[in-house]
C-alpha cells in the first residue's frame, strides 16, 4: 500500500497507484493532499488497518516521513516501527554499524548540554545535527572553535523553525550527534529491501556543495560516471544493513560520502521512501522507468542498460530552496525559474507560502558543462520572487 502524507505528492506517484493497482490509503492527510481524484487508486483506511492486521512484514511506500507517527500508531505488531527507528535516530543507525566501521567516532548529546559539551577533547573537525533530522535543518561543519560559538548561536533559532515546520518523528531538537568529519564527496542512494531481505538499488545521486561548509540541499544530480564511481560500494554497506538490522520489505534513502581511501561511509538513512518530496521521481526522468513501480515489483532494470546511449548526459535535480522569510513572498516567476535551464525535463511547483523552497526541477546537461550546474548551486534564488513591502 501507499501511505501518503504532506508536504508534497507528485503526479507520477499518484497515477502509479491506479496503473500497478496498488492503493493509497485514506487516511486524513491523504484525503485532504490528494482530494478526490480519478487518477489515484484508494483504499479505506479502516479497511486498509483489517488487512494490515494480519501482516507482520507488509511493504508500504511512504512518499513523507510525516506517515512515521500513523505507523508507530497502527503498526505496532509490524517490523516497521523497529526499522524506522534504527533508520530515524541517527545514534542507533551508528551503533548497528558499529561492526562494519568499528573507529569511527560519535556521541550523543541533548540541547542542553551542548554549550557545556568539551569539543576539545572530541576533536575537530565534526559535523553537529540533529539525532532525528531532515532537509539539513540543523546541521553544522564545526572546523574550531569559532564555528562551535557560532554553531551553537544559529541551532536556537533553526530548530524553533523547524518544530513548526515538521513533527516530532520527522525532526527532534532536543537530541543531537556529534560525528568525526567524513572528508570527500557526498552521494545520495534510493534502495530498497525485497522480502528476502536483498537490497536492490533504485538511483545514485552526487550531492554538490557551494563551498566546504554548505550543507545545503540545493544540486544532486545522477549520470554514469557516478553508477561507476558508487554501485559496488553502496550496494556492499546495504547488504551488512540487511544482515545487521533484518530489512526487509522497506524502502530507502541513504546518505554516503567516499573518503580518500575510497570507503563509501554512510551519513544517514531516511526510512519507507526514496528522495525527499518529489526528488524519487528523478529515476523515471533520467533512466526511464519507475521508481515505486520497481519497489513493489522487486524489479530493477539493469543500470548499465539504462545509461546505454546517454554515457555523456548528466542529469540535475535542482531544489528551489531559498533563505527568505515565507511572509515575506509575494510571489515566484516561475517562467523565469523554467528559462535559466537549457533542457528542463520536469518541474514540480512546491507550496512557497509553507515551506522554503519553491520548486524541484529535473534538467539534462552535457556532463562536461557546468555552467548551468554552477549557477543554480550558487543562486540564492531571489532574482526569481517578489517581495512584499
Amino acid at each position: 500500500m501507499f501511505l501518503i502524507d504532506y508536504p508534497y505528492a507528485s503526479e507520477l506517484l499518484m497515477q502509479t497507484t491506479k496503473r500497478i493497482n496498488i492503493p493509497v490509503i485514506q487516511t486524513e492527510s491523504a484525503n485532504n493532499l490528494i482530494g478526490v481524484t480519478p487518477k489515484v487508486l484508494t483504499i479505506e483506511e479502516k479497511e486498509s488497518l483489517e488487512r494490515l492486521s494480519k501482516e507482520t512484514e507488509p511493504k508500504i511506500y511512504c512518499n513523507s516521513e510525516n506517515s512515521i507517527a500513523w505507523i508507530q500508531e497502527n503498526l505496532k505488531h509490524t517490523h516497521l516501527p523497529e526499522l524506522i527507528a534504527l533508520c530515524k535516530d541517527k545514534f542507533k543507525f551508528r551503533k548497528l554499524l558499529k561492526p562494519v566501521y568499528p573507529d569511527f567516532r560519535f556521541e550523543e548529546v541533548s540541547f542542553d548540554q551542548l554549550p557545556n559539551f568539551n569539543v576539545d577533547q572530541f576533536g575537530f573537525p565534526f559535523i553537529l545535527k540533529p539525532v532525528t533530522g531532515f532537509f539539513s535543518l540543523g546541521i553544522h561543519v564545526v572546523e574550531n572553535k569559532e564555528d562551535w560559538q557560532n554553531a551553537l548561536v544559529d541551532l536556537k533559532k533553526e530548530m524553533q523553525e523547524a518544530e513548526r515546520l515538521f513533527p516530532k518523528e520527522v525532526l527532534d531538537s532536543n537530541r543531537f550527534l556529534l560525528e568525526e568529519l567524513i572528508d570527500g564527496k557526498e552521494y545520495a542512494v534510493d534502495a530498497f529491501f525485497k522480502a528476502d531481505g536483498t537490497p536492490e538499488i533504485v538511483n545514485i545521486y552526487e550531492h554538490v556543495f557551494a563551498s566546504g561548509k554548505d550543507v545545503s540541499d540545493r544540486l544532486y544530480f545522477t549520470s554514469k560516471k557516478v553508477f561507476d564511481v558508487g554501485f559496488d560500494k553502496f550496494m556492499k554497506v546495504l547488504k551488512a544493513l540487511s544482515k545487521e538490522g533484518n530489512f526487509r520489505n522497506f524502502a530507502m534513502h541513504i546518505e554516503f560520502r567516499i573518503n580518500k581511501q575510497g570507503v563509501a561511509i554512510p551519513i544517514e538513512a531516511n526510512p519507507m521512501r526514496f528522495a525527499g518530496f518529489c526528488m524519487g521521481d528523478m529515476t523515471q526522468y533520467s533512466r526511464g522507468f519507475n521508481p515505486y513501480e520497481a519497489y513493489f515489483n522487486e524489479e530493477v532494470p539493469d543500470w548499465k542498460a539504462c545509461f546505454k546511449g546517454k554515457e555523456n548526459k548528466q542529469y540535475n535535480a535542482v531544489i528551489a530552496s531559498h533563505n527568505v522569510n515565507l511572509s515575506k513572498i509575494e510571489d515566484v516567476d516561475y517562467d523565469s525559474f523554467k528559462s535559466r535551464f537549457s533542457n528542463l525535463l520536469h518541474m514540480h511547483k512546491i507550496d512557497f507560502r509553507k515551506y522554503p523552497v519553491f520548486a524541484f526541477a529535473f534538467c539534462e546537461v552535457e556532463d562536461e558543462n557546468n555552467k548551468e550546474t554552477e549557477y543554480f548551486l550558487k543562486s540564492n534564488m531571489h532574482e526569481f520572487m517578489s517581495f512584499r513591502n
